[in-house]
């Protein structure tokens, strides 16, 4: 009995000692809420993953999550970097985009609301370059060309 007591004593402990956090501390793990909806549902929200690195997520008022990415701070202002996915309020993914340090790089489609990819291209240091597709809500291609400067 003793032990069982110990265990809850040191559940409880733990617990009031994660409720007396303040949620704008930024240790690793800890999510900060930055905005709320009127009511009350989270609206954007950012997670400490290492370092100077953080997720960013936004909410749909359904709470279905509208975006995601993480940033890095650079010169004292958070910029995107990596994979940047948003979603329709149903959950369809809507884009994605890859940047580095803030600039377009890699990757980037678009979806219609049906999930059928809409935008298919591609970013070098933040312009678009190589040959951009575009899509009906079928999958038809209904438009390419070669962004490619000075092509």
């Amino acid at each position: 009995m003793k032990h069982i007591l110990r265990f809850a004593l040191l559940i409880f402990c733990g617990a009031l000692a994660s409720c007396e956090n303040n949620s704008t501390q930024t240790n690793s793990g800890e999510v900060e809420i930055l905005e709320t909806w009127s009511n009350g549902k989270v609206k954007k929200d950012r997670l400490q993953l290492r370092g100077d690195t953080s997720r960013i997520t936004t909410y749909h008022d359904n709470f279905k999550v509208h975006m995601v990415g993480e940033v890095v701070l650079s010169k004292g202002k958070e910029v995107k970097h990596g994979e940047w996915k948003s979603f329709y309020p149903n959950g369809v993914n809507w884009s994605l985009n890859t940047y580095s340090m803030g600039v377009s790089q890699g990757v980037y489609k678009t979806w219609h609301p049906n999930g059928v990819l809409n935008i298919v291209g591609h970013y070098s240091s933040g312009v678009s370059t190589g040959v951009w597709q575009f899509m009906d809500s079928t999958g038809t291609v209904i438009k390419q060309f070669d962004a490619t400067p000075g092509e």
